[in-house]
């Protein structure tokens, strides 16, 4: 974890905020100094490693020389100070001739803390302002402060970015009048021949409008800045807008209007149109294309329509409904106004998709919206997007629309990164299917044609954190695990709140670290964000069991009617009954997440049909999940791991012993040829198939290598007591080995997990009273 000023840390009874330099027992401050209070933070921080003496006097007494004598003094001074007797240590002790070590478990209490946000909002509306009264006072309309540099003939096309306009209104809800008309103007200039333009996700959502021009022109890799404010007084708009060269920072053109409220569906073209002629050059004289959309003239629809536009973007199933509601009222005011119509049957569509719906009823019920609008707007890249994201068309079909809307909208990101979706693998390209799901296409057509379209969302949408962490996923096979936890860090600084990556950011530190319950607080906060959404529960669901907490466990499950549902797999396995585990898994909703997070599918689907003696059946429903040919089984992906040692026990339980061999045999060499994937879940499969195949003592080797180095603990009672792969090795030593380290893991997992939520880092699950 990265030391920061926001840094807090349980330690027993105390409590440690690096950003105040305080020690807290009971709320009481202990005085500490400087150096005993660096003393202490080096042992949490290393903890529960021992730090060497030499560590000691590099991090304490940067640049300073000590000898070991004054070391030994500053330990006997926070002993002191902590009032910990050195006989009967309860907060640190010496282990002689190594170093000092910290004995409780610290846990860090800013899991997942979002960075502050800079106090700087008021005075960037102060600074507008200002700037607004000046060229008010001045009476001038339009300022061209240096003459238009004229672009590079060599193919070069200006690439520009629409920040967030500044509300200055008295009302703060007219904020999205002002996001709108952004918003706005960045569809039209987008349609504009010449220009590109960076998306709506890196522009209007980015931290970019809070830096200068010439780091903002860095951040989001452009020549050009589009700035302003909105003020509505009464049925007025003020709206001031300007282009700043990010370069030179200095303002290539600036204008303002005052202009009707009700007709603010005309404000965006005019303020695009001037802009786009501030860029036209001898050779450029098309401007914007005035068929780009089919807008209403209808003012309460357009600001109706603005107002969902605002909220759609955020994929939180109270915020997509919400923008629903915002549609209909704008289809109410003009029941021809073909974006709106789209945008209803989008946002439908989105929330059923969210909350893990029955996408056919849902289409049945809002599909005449979209024909209606394709009836208005034909041409609509809107439409024809929507159209291929949520149709039930043949996969031809819905790649011929997706095709044809990217070429009427190169611009459109979010129906670019369906189509990327599509491409690789998903079934309909909608909210999230298909993202990291392991079905990411890396050759042949498709993935050449996927990473085209991949690349050129991340060229006008750089900051867009789906686009990076899709992006991320094709890189699977090239990046090392921890490469690519790295990048999505880095994904997830860009948009803390992002559900999906959230959640898998989670899932890598539970998975690769074995941090059970720093995952629990990161996906608790993931889950607050939108209560609804099932996934969030169905995740946490096992990284509670695994923490051995039974009980939140189920109290999560509960929290939406599917992830009730979906839960039902596991938390059956967990009680050790394998019938109702398997109907379960069998169900219709057993299988609603993607081939990594549907908890223990292929082993529960196994071990039902090894009791049931329904072999084929078994196998029949693991390769048509996990994409398997059961006339020659084989091993050729990340997915196939998933499934492999399952599927190969039921082939040699069937007595299709030759076809069960070759299969965990070419999993193991599909491991050993992809060592990219490192130890972590890799491991644990190439035990089982080693195992099966008969060689327990490599096995038993591997899993002890994926508990201690790869500290993969996951789902690890099952492993202990229930998977038949390891019954046989139950009385040997070493799996007993296994079996105390995964308890142990297990218990101090959960002994953190108890210190976050007395903390309130974690919440009570169930409500206190409602246990």
């Amino acid at each position: 974890m990265s030391e920061t000023d926001s840094e807090r840390w349980q330690v027993d009874d105390l409590t440690i905020d690096v950003g105040s330099l305080t020690v807290l027992r009971d709320g009481a401050t202990i005085p500490l100094p400087h150096l005993s209070f660096a003393f202490l933070l080096a042992l949490v921080r290393a903890a529960p490693n021992v730090v060497s003496v030499d560590a000691l006097m590099e991090q304490v007494w940067k640049g300073i020389f000590v000898n070991n004598e004054t070391v030994t003094q500053r330990a006997k001074l926070l002993r002191d100070a902590l009032q910990d007797d050195h006989r009967s240590p309860r907060y640190l002790t010496v282990r002689r001739g190594s170093g000092y070590q910290l004995l409780p478990i610290p846990v860090r209490l800013d899991v997942g803390a979002l960075p502050a946000q800079p106090p700087a909002r008021q005075r960037h509306r102060s600074l507008a302002a200002i700037a607004f009264g000046l060229l008010a006072l001045t009476g001038v309309a339009a300022v061209q402060f240096r003459p238009a540099r004229q672009e590079s003939s060599a193919g070069h096309s200006p690439r520009i970015a629409v920040l967030p306009f500044d509300n200055l209104s008295s009302d703060p809800s007219d904020a999205y009048i002002a996001r709108g008309i952004s918003e706005m103007v960045l569809s039209r200039l987008a349609a504009t021949r010449g220009l590109t333009v960076i998306a709506r996700d890196s522009a209007l959502i980015g931290a970019a409008s809070r830096l200068s021009p010439q780091d903002a022109g860095k951040e989001l890799q452009t020549d050009y800045l589009i700035r302003g404010s909105v003020q509505r007084n009464g049925g007025t708009l003020r709206v001031i807008s300007f282009v700043v060269d990010t370069r030179s920072g200095t303002r290539r053109w600036s204008e303002n209007f005052d202009w009707p409220v009700n007709r603010v569906y005309a404000l965006q073209d005019r303020i695009a149109d001037r802009i786009a002629a501030s860029f036209r050059t001898q050779n450029d004289s098309d401007g914007v294309d005035a068929s780009a959309s089919a807008m209403t003239h209808n003012a309460d629809a357009y600001l109706a329509y603005l107002k969902g536009k605002s909220l759609l973007g955020r994929f939180t199933i109270a915020e997509t409904e919400a923008a629903a509601e915002q549609f209909e009222r704008a289809v109410r005011y003009d029941p021809s106004f073909a974006p709106a119509l789209v945008a209803l049957f989008d946002s439908r569509m989105q929330a059923a998709d969210l909350r893990r719906d029955d996408l056919e009823a849902i289409r049945a019920r809002y599909q005449p919206l979209l024909d209606r609008a394709l009836q208005l707007a034909p041409n609509s890249g809107e439409a024809l997007f929507a159209k291929a994201m949520w149709s039930n068309l043949p996969r031809e079909g819905k790649a011929e629309l997706f095709r044809h809307a990217a070429a009427l909208e190169p611009n459109n990101s979010r129906g670019l990164i369906a189509y990327a979706q599509f491409l690789g693998g998903g079934s309909n390209g909608g909210a999230y299917d298909g993202i990291g799901d392991g079905t990411v296409t890396r050759d042949g057509e498709n993935g050449t044609e996927r990473k085209r379209l991949l690349d050129h969302v991340l060229a006008i949408d750089p900051l867009n954190p789906r686009a990076r962490f899709i992006a991320i996923m094709q890189r699977l096979g090239e990046l090392t695990p921890s490469q690519v936890e790295e990048e999505q860090r880095k994904a997830l600084d860009l948009d803390p709140d992002n559900y999906p990556l959230a959640n898998r950011y989670a899932a890598r530190l539970w998975m690769f670290h074995g941090e059970t319950a720093e995952a629990i607080a990161r996906m608790e906060r993931v889950i607050a964000t939108d209560p609804q959404n099932p996934w969030g529960p169905h995740i946490i669901t096992a990284f509670y069991l695994d923490a051995n907490d039974p009980v939140a466990a189920w109290a999560a499950a509960q929290s939406t009617p599917t992830s009730r549902e979906s839960s039902r797999t596991i938390l059956a396995q967990y009680r050790g009954d394998w019938r109702a585990a398997g109907q379960a898994a069998l169900g219709p909703r057993g299988f609603l997440f993607n081939r990594y997070q549907t908890w223990l599918w292929p082993e529960t689907i196994r071990d039902y049909a090894l009791q049931t003696k329904q072999y084929q059946l078994g196998a029949e429903l693991i390769a048509s999940r996990y994409g398997f040919d059961l006339r020659n089984p084989r091993t050729t992906s990340l997915p196939h791991t998933t499934a492999a040692p399952a599927l190969g026990h039921l082939l040699l339980a069937a007595g299709n012993r030759a076809a069960g061999e070759r299969l965990l045999a070419q999993t193991v060499q599909w491991i050993d040829d992809h060592p990219r994937y490192g130890l972590s879940g890799l491991a644990r499969v190439r035990a089982e198939a080693l195992m099966l195949l008969g060689q327990r003592s490599q096995a038993l080797s591997d899993l002890k290598a994926a508990i201690d180095t790869a500290h993969d603990i996951r789902h690890w009672w099952y492993l202990v007591d229930r998977d038949p792969v390891w019954a046989a090795v139950h009385d040997d030593p070493r799996f007993r080995e296994i079996v105390a380290h995964c308890r142990a893991a297990a218990q101090v997992q959960r002994e953190k997990l108890d210190v976050l939520r007395r903390a309130g880092v974690v919440p009570q699950r169930p409500p206190l009273g409602r246990a």
